[in-house]
């Protein structure tokens, strides 16, 4: 018999791990789209001040896939490259809109 928090779950079990595994995952992408937003603040920050070095082709090819459709579609406006800020928003709106309500459906379902 197992009990947590005063319930028998002998039964639910398997449904109890599934919506774990649900949750690990959900968070998985929620930890790795903060990691591609580093990735990108730490790439302009880089390209506004010159800097070079060992990280810099790393992050690059980190955030390239992201930003490459809105680099085609977005056209630099003064020589700014406008993609990166997109990005970040782009991101932003998928952490406030439907990670969070995955988060929340699957809370509600444990």
């Amino acid at each position: 018999m197992l009990l947590i928090q005063g319930r028998d779950l002998g039964t639910a079990v398997g449904a109890i791990l599934a919506m774990l595994a649900l949750l690990a995952l959900v968070q998985l992408i929620k930890i790795l789209l903060y990691i591609v937003m580093v990735a990108v603040f730490a790439l302009v920050i880089c390209s506004w001040f010159s800097l070079s070095g060992p990280m810099i082709p790393v992050l690059d090819s980190m955030t390239r896939p992201f930003l490459r459709p809105f680099r085609r579609r977005i056209p630099p406006i003064g020589n700014v490259d406008l993609s990166p800020l997109i990005l970040l928003v782009v991101i932003q709106l998928l952490l406030m809109v439907p990670i969070a309500f995955a988060e929340a459906a699957v809370m509600r379902l444990l």
